[in-house]
Parts: structure tokens; C-alpha cells; sequence
């Protein structure tokens, strides 16, 4: 395994020589994360441990790139001024951000030239003025902070304040949809239901018509004979027709039953209904 990495050197190699390492004796990338703050020293084992200790390993190796990953002067500088806060991580890793770029800058800088102590967190105080919002930003500029922790406290507080108060309540995402389709749905149920309630109504009609007028002697039309068998039953149902379709004693399309040659010696009679 590779020594542990104290800030000598390109941290990428050191990465690409720790998972060779780990892949020779078989570690899985649980086992690399569980085993990587083994590997690291001072402010590197540090950020590790505070932010990205119980996270997975790609988590924990972004983390660092991100912080110590060695830059030109340029691209260091560029980085400083290109960080910005989500409002979704924590305030003192955006801040820890900003030193490692501004302190990546410094460095590459001539010994002679390289910034002060205050110029540094000057730079960072006004980044963070930046980024921040609302009285956030006006208690940082009031009270001029100049530790780190005195920064992330201000900002804590008045950002969990701020969030608190002027969060809108929205509406669940249900009921925003039950309102939009609630109008159509209930049109289409009620036009569903008065159908149904006509249907029965109908039908509750009919039965009592029928009721009534078997009460009073009303009979129904009498079915006439089968033009096959001459039996008192539809035509459909005589158990000596010899086809299903068309003419049901030939099977001819031509013509119906009633019509069929073969019927010529039978009386003709019955329901013309009945026949096909």
C-alpha cells in the first residue's frame, strides 16, 4: 500500500496507486472506504474523517479532490472565485472549500509575494458575503468574522432562521392534483350514475307493466309453430334443424327455413321472427 498521504505529491496518482493496492489483495470498495483514513494525514485525515468517513468511498475520494487537488496558480484562483454555496451542504465545508483553494493559490505563489493571513480570510469573508443571503449577509458584513467558526455560525443561524419563516407552505402535491382532475372525474361519474339511475328506472317500469298486466289478463303473443317439426317452439331451438347458419335444414344461404325446398311437403306455419 502506498504511504500515507500528507499533501507531497499529486493526490490523483496517490488515488490511482491506493485502488491498484486495494485491487492486488481484494478489497471491494466498501473495504478501500473503510480503510482510507488509514492512509491519510493531518488536515487531509481530518476532512475525511469529519465529512465523509461513513459515506462511500467515490464520496470520500471526491471530497478530497475537490478540497486538495493540486492546480496551476491560475486554475487555483479561478477555482477560489468559481466556488459557490448551494444552501444544501453544510456552511463549513463551502467555507473549508474556499480556504483550500485560496491557501492552492498562495502556494504557488514566490515566497515573497504570498498573502497574508488577513488578506486570506479577507478573500474568503467576502466570497462567503457573496454566496450568502438576506441578514446572513448583513450580520457577516456588520460583524466582520475572522475565524472560520465565527463565519459558519452567523450564516447557520440566520439562514436556518430565514428558512424557517419565508418557506411557503405548498400544497401536498395530491390534493394539487385531486383539485385539476376532481372537476372532469366527478362530471364524467355523475353523467355515469343518472345513465345507470334512468337504466333502472326503465327496467323497474317494464317489470311493473308486466306485473300489472298479468293481474289483469293481458296475455303475451303466443309462439307459433316450428316450420320444421310443426312443435310449439322457435325455429332456432327444434332439435331437428342440421345447421347453425343459414338455412337450418340445408345450409344454403339463399334463403331461410321457410323458404327451403325441402319443406314443400310440410304446412307452412309459425313465427316468421322464429325463422331464418
Amino acid at each position: 500500500m502506498p504511504e500515507k498521504y500528507d499533501g507531497t505529491g499529486d493526490l490523483r496518482l496517490w488515488f490511482r496507486r491506493y485502488e491498484n493496492c486495494g485491487q492486488a489483495v481484494g478489497w471491494s470498495e466498501g473495504a478501500m472506504a473503510a480503510h482510507l483514513g488509514g492512509y491519510l494525514a493531518g488536515q487531509f485525515f481530518e476532512c475525511w474523517e469529519k465529512n465523509a468517513k461513513c459515506g462511500p468511498y467515490r464520496q470520500g475520494k471526491a471530497l478530497l479532490l475537490d478540497l486538495f487537488d493540486r492546480r496551476v496558480a491560475d486554475q487555483s484562483l479561478e477555482r477560489f472565485y468559481a466556488t459557490k454555496w448551494d444552501r444544501k451542504s453544510k456552511i463549513g465545508l463551502f467555507v473549508t472549500k474556499l480556504f483550500t483553494a485560496i491557501d492552492e493559490y498562495n502556494a504557488t505563489l514566490p515566497e515573497t509575494e504570498q498573502l497574508s493571513d488577513k488578506t486570506r480570510g479577507r478573500m474568503v469573508l467576502d466570497r462567503l458575503v457573496a454566496n450568502v443571503s438576506g441578514g446572513a449577509k448583513t450580520a457577516v458584513r456588520n460583524k466582520k468574522p475572522s475565524t472560520v467558526a465565527d463565519m459558519c455560525r452567523i450564516v447557520e443561524d440566520h439562514t436556518h432562521s430565514e428558512d424557517t419563516q419565508e418557506k411557503p407552505k405548498q400544497p401536498p402535491q395530491a390534493a394539487v392534483a385531486a383539485e385539476m382532475i376532481l372537476p372532469d372525474t366527478m362530471r364524467a361519474f355523475t353523467e355515469t350514475m343518472q345513465a345507470v339511475i334512468q337504466e333502472i328506472k326503465g327496467l323497474k317500469t317494464t317489470f311493473l307493466g308486466d306485473a300489472q298486466g298479468k293481474g289483469k289478463g293481458v296475455k303475451r303473443p303466443p309462439v307459433k309453430k316450428c316450420p320444421i317439426c310443426q312443435g310449439g317452439h322457435y325455429v332456432f331451438h327444434c332439435p331437428e334443424k342440421k345447421y347453425e347458419k343459414g338455412c337450418f335444414l340445408c345450409g344454403q344461404n339463399e334463403h331461410r327455413v321457410r323458404s327451403c325446398p325441402q319443406l314443400k311437403n310440410k304446412v307452412s306455419s309459425g313465427n316468421e321472427e322464429g325463422g331464418r
